[in-house]
């Protein structure tokens, strides 16, 4: 688990990938503005992907910068939307709702051990769904089980195949 003041860990991304640094801060600089969408979708894919360990961690390590503190804590790696809803805490029928159970534009009938991800003022209606993930975004609507959850990549990877970066 790595722990770093903000400005700290961007001063180390600067130093060691300039371009990544670059780019990181242009979508800061737009991130809620009316520019967001148009610079997200332009810089994003041009970025190196990199893991933070490599990009940066290795060499502030080399350098002293790193420190490493026993802890005695439980850890879960939340790398997809099923371990989310194992983190989150659920309803009494095992439902997560990201943003808080009682948002109005959910509603819930007969499912369980659902997570919903809504966006804007949408409704989401789930009726008898089991084990179901649903993220709502602005210009996509994810449906998929549960189980399924590490296989979203598979769907990234046939847009790009396909060469439609509209939605990635």
């Amino acid at each position: 688990m790595f722990v770093w003041k903000v400005d700290v860990f961007l001063a180390e991304l600067h130093r060691q990938q300039p371009d990544l640094h670059d780019g990181v801060t242009r979508i800061a600089a737009a991130w809620g503005g009316p520019d967001h969408d148009e610079v997200l979708g332009s810089v994003w894919p041009t970025l190196k992907r990199i893991s933070v360990d490599y990009a940066v961690m290795e060499g502030a390590a080399a350098e002293g910068l790193v420190a490493t503190v026993p802890g005695d804590f439980g850890w879960n790696d939340i790398g997809d939307f099923h371990t989310l809803g194992e983190v989150l805490a659920g309803d009494a029928d095992d439902n997560v709702v990201v943003g808080g159970a009682t948002k109005p534009e959910v509603l819930m009938l007969d499912s369980t051990g659902s997570v919903v991800v809504p966006h804007g003022d949408r409704m989401i209606a789930m009726v008898g769904m089991t084990d179901t993930i649903v993220v709502d975004t602005a210009d996509v609507l994810l449906v998929c089980a549960r189980d399924h959850a590490q296989d979203i990549k598979s769907a990234v990877d046939a847009l790009k195949q396909r060469g439609d970066q509209r939605y990635l």
